[in-house]
């Protein structure tokens, strides 16, 4: 009974959440609407504009808040009355249809799916990276405006994802589950769209997408291991791969649907797919080779009649906040790409020379990338002596040799338009050789994973039976459930107590040598501004508006 009272509270926490994202999203299409002088259509790159309101609403409350974290730490009561007065935009327009809200198909997207990803928090932990960096980053987002050398203090924080903007305004509760609440919106946002897919209308390819991402996120319970072949999970506390692959894979096939149907995109919409693509890469820079997408839709829109000079001018907000997101990375790193220590031309006193090759040679050792002029075949040899890893991409070999067998079978088969074909090609070369040279780590893969998928959903016509309303439902239910991990079910049943903590309360410090604090075992800060894993002296000064951390 305890964890029923407990899962009813988690749903209270997320809906809260969620409306809050919905209502800043609809608030921001107003104003796009505004300024670009369109009405606003029922639809936003081929899918229902309300479905979107959410994601477009975590898309631009980061960017502001990456603005405001200028001047203001995001603890500030200011910051929050700044955030809820953007809110009243909604008022501008209000239309309120019960008949509409109120259906079986709103009751899946609103209340079953997201209860049941809820579940998982009765078994949810920390990631390892929440204790190293993410948390602390985190709290000196709250406390402190921008810091120029922010970096010195610790030099992941360098890495610094918009994710850590956004994560840092749901401290509510001790436990931090909000931040796992986090996690969660995105995978409800993956839900939501493959359900769309099946209403009436929706492009085929989406709906044929959608029944071979069902059907794999079922093989994702088979397979070496245990299974795990490349589908989404419930990460731990505190990461953001998996909603950085979500929206790679969903910016992906907008792309890919946007040059099918050669779609003239409006001013609206464009804005948004133009800041989709920015967020994307805000999250996680490993996700750059979606420009190579950007590039070819931008091409795309010149041929089919649209004026570059006049695409540039409808992207205003998106190069301000572009401008505004380098200037940020430049100001606290030296560098205009971290770790990418050729970007770091400065002469900034607080930047320490040749600094950012060490931490670039870190990152890449450590997530196992090939080195140039490395033996190839050692490599490879290294590489798989994990067996987890090479396990998942045994299981998404063998997943999608069953998904081929299932279109062959089950569906018309039709020539994908060779233009995509090359295109999806050449996209999915780009990004094996990038996450070669720089992590193949499969959570850094789940993005690609998932588009190479697409090229089934390309090639395929009509399903050869009937698909029932029921068997779709079930099918989610199904992925949604098996998507939650069975111990999650069985605390949750056996009334156990939660596995999440408050970090403040367990964390241990001693004295470094460099005057401030260090954890007393390990090298996970958690969360106090007190404590870097640094040893070098640190000395942080005040100016008139910014601090700026010296290291030596």
């Amino acid at each position: 009974m305890d964890n029923i009272i407990k899962l009813v509270e988690f749903f209270v926490s997320y809906s809260i959440i969620f409306i809050f994202f919905y209502l800043f999203g609809r608030a921001s299409v107003i104003i796009f609407q505004t300024l670009s002088k369109e009405d606003k259509d029922s639809e936003i790159l081929f899918l229902s504009t309300k479905l979107m309101y959410p994601l477009i609403g975590v898309v631009v409350c980061s960017n502001v808040l990456v603005l405001l974290n200028f001047v203001l730490p995001l603890k500030s009561l200011f910051v929050k009355f700044i955030l809820c007065s953007f809110l009243l935009v909604n008022f501008k327009k209000i239309k309120i249809d019960f008949k509409a809200t109120i259906s079986i198909k709103n009751a899946f997207y609103y209340l079953i799916i997201p209860t049941v990803l809820l579940i998982s928090s009765f078994n949810v932990s920390f990631h390892y990276d929440a204790g190293y960096y993410h948390l602390n980053n985190q709290n000196w987002l709250r406390e402190s405006n921008t810091i120029f050398g922010f970096v010195n203090i610790f030099w992941p924080f360098g890495m610094s994802s918009i994710y850590e903007y956004i994560s840092s305004i749901l401290w509510v509760s001790k436990s931090f589950l909000q931040l796992h609440q986090l996690n969660i919106f995105f995978v409800h946002l993956f839900y939501i769209f493959i359900f769309d897919n099946f209403s009436d209308g929706k492009p085929q390819k989406l709906r044929n997408l959608s029944i071979f991402l069902l059907i794999f996120s079922l093989l994702d319970n088979f397979g070496f291991s245990g299974g795990r072949n490349g589908f989404i999970y419930l990460e731990g506390v505190g990461k953001q791969d998996v909603s950085t692959g979500i929206i790679f894979f969903f910016v992906s096939i907008l792309s890919l649907l946007i040059l099918n149907n050669k779609k003239i995109l409006s001013k609206i919409e464009f804005s948004i797919y133009s800041m989709l693509i920015l967020y994307l890469i805000q999250l996680k820079l490993n996700t750059v080779i979606i420009t190579f997408l950007y590039i070819l839709v931008v091409v795309n829109q010149k041929q089919l009649g649209a004026p570059l000079q006049k695409i540039i001018n409808n992207q205003k907000i998106t190069i301000f906040f572009s401008g505004m997101w380098l200037t940020k990375t430049y100001i606290t790193t030296g560098c205009l790409i971290f770790p990418l220590s050729v970007s770091c031309l400065n002469k900034f006193d607080w930047y320490l020379p040749n600094s950012t090759i060490v931490f670039e040679e870190i990152t890449r050792g450590y997530s196992l990338s090939y080195q140039l002029g490395e033996n190839f075949f050692e490599w490879v040899n290294t590489f798989t002596k994990n067996e987890f890893y090479t396990h998942l991409f045994l299981n998404f070999a063998i997943s999608s040799a069953v998904l081929i067998l299932f279109k062959i079978l089950f569906f018309e088969n039709i020539k994908i338009n060779p233009f995509i074909r090359k295109v999806l090609g050449i996209f999915i070369l780009l990004n094996f050789v990038y996450l070669l040279l720089y992590g193949p780590i499969p959570r850094y893969a789940i993005g690609i994973l998932l588009t190479s998928l697409i090229l089934l959903a390309f090639s395929t016509g009509e399903i050869k039976f009937k698909l029932h309303n029921i068997s779709i439902y079930v099918l989610i239910l199904l992925s949604v459930g098996t998507l939650v991990r069975v111990d999650s079910y069985k605390y949750f049943i056996e009334n156990k107590p939660l596995i999440i903590y408050n970090p403040l309360e367990e964390a241990k410090y001693i004295q470094s040598e460099n005057g401030l604090l260090k954890p007393d075992e390990g090298d996970q800060c958690w969360i106090n501004l007190e404590c870097t894993m640094n040893n070098k002296k640190l000395i942080i000064s005040d100016g008139k508006l910014f601090k700026t951390a010296f290291s030596n």
